[in-house]
């Protein structure tokens, strides 16, 4: 089982490294249907250790993998 990143994923200009944060430090997350009809999973965190700036990743999993199909940053800020 890996992570698998698909090229939409740094559309917004997020790096692997940050996307890889806020996927394990999470403080939020939610379930929800892409518009392929897969089951897919968006979390909600801090970019990185030092700032309360909060980003978006959303992943679902194929095969054995994770793939992060959607990266960015919410404009929000952690409370």
């Amino acid at each position: 089982m890996g992570m698998e990143y698909k090229h939409t994923a740094f559309k917004h200009g997020m790096t692997e490294r940050e996307i890889a944060y806020v996927f394990s430090h999470a403080v939020d997350r939610f379930s929800f249907v892409d518009r392929y009809g897969d089951q897919a999973i968006k979390f909600i965190g801090p970019v990185h250790a030092q700032t309360d700036r909060l980003a978006e990743v959303c992943i679902k999993r194929l095969g054995g993998d994770y793939v992060v199909f959607h990266a960015m940053e919410t404009g929000e800020r952690a409370q």
